[in-house]
């Protein structure tokens, strides 16, 4: 699973932010694991946390478009902080978020070993953190 691990990047891009004494930086961390479980770490808000295979498609840039995966927070949890969210497993929406991608509530593809994934997460009210795992 390990080899696995390296093919899934997590990026969290800051789209607006806001500063304060307390922020934290939005971080993820991905636990290697086939499927993924993604934890969010710091003080900022998420926009939607998007799973995308490489090379990344066209479409990605179009509003609401693009991706194999894509979940948002909603009532309540838009609330909340990152660090308030619970982990994330890869295809299974936790409570307190609804998923956008694909449509209809189908289960998005399994992903492959030896493929690369990038999850993004457009990050506000904090600064947001490019990593790898």
């Amino acid at each position: 699973m390990r080899k696995h691990s390296r093919v899934l990047a997590l990026v969290i891009l800051p789209i607006a932010f806001f500063g304060s004494a307390c922020e934290r930086d939005t971080r993820g961390q991905i636990d290697g694991q086939n499927p993924p479980t993604i934890s969010l770490s710091g003080s900022g808000k998420i926009y939607f946390l998007r799973v995308m295979q490489e090379p990344v498609e066209e479409k990605f840039y179009e509003k609401g478009e693009g991706g194999i995966w894509q979940i948002e927070p909603e009532g309540e949890t838009k609330e909340l902080i990152v660090s308030q969210y619970p982990r994330i497993k890869y295809g299974e929406v936790p409570s307190g978020f609804v998923q956008r991608i694909p449509k209809g509530g189908v289960a998005p593809p399994q992903l492959e070993e030896g493929k690369t994934y990038n999850v993004w997460a457009p990050t506000f009210n904090a600064n947001g953190e490019a990593s790898g795992s």
